[in-house]
């Protein structure tokens, strides 16, 4: 069984996919969610600080978000939704909440992209 936060992640992610299905097929997101509503009603009624202009922007700066969704659903139904794939540490509530398919906490991914940024800059060098 899983827990209510796991529950308000898992329908934040299938909100989530829906949008990127119907942005791919052509549909107007503007008519389906309209601006500055926000995503994600929780149980008790309320809604998650999501909305509609940060969603869409960060799902288009992510090529493959689609992928990256389904795989956050996964983990959610393996039990390893939340766990860094780096440090094996906790990733935050807060973190998870604005970006539901962190697979990194947020140490581990300033590491990343700082060794990418540097494998960018020596080949760069060459």
């Amino acid at each position: 069984m899983l827990t209510p936060f796991l529950e308000q992640q898992r329908k934040h992610l299938l909100e989530l996919r829906e949008i990127v299905l119907a942005s791919r097929s052509g549909a107007d997101i503007g008519k389906l969610y309209p601006a500055n509503e926000p995503f994600a009603q929780k149980d008790d009624g309320s809604y998650s600080h999501y909305d509609r202009d940060f969603t869409l922007n960060l799902l288009a700066t992510i090529p493959d978000s689609l992928n990256e969704i389904e795989e956050a659903l996964k983990r959610i139904d393996d039990g390893t939704y939340g766990i860094c794939e780096m440090c094996h540490k906790s990733i935050p509530h807060d973190r998870l909440e604005a970006l539901p398919f962190s697979r990194l906490t947020t140490d581990c991914q300033g590491e990343t992209e700082t060794a990418l940024w540097m494998l960018n800059q020596e080949s760069q060098r060459e």
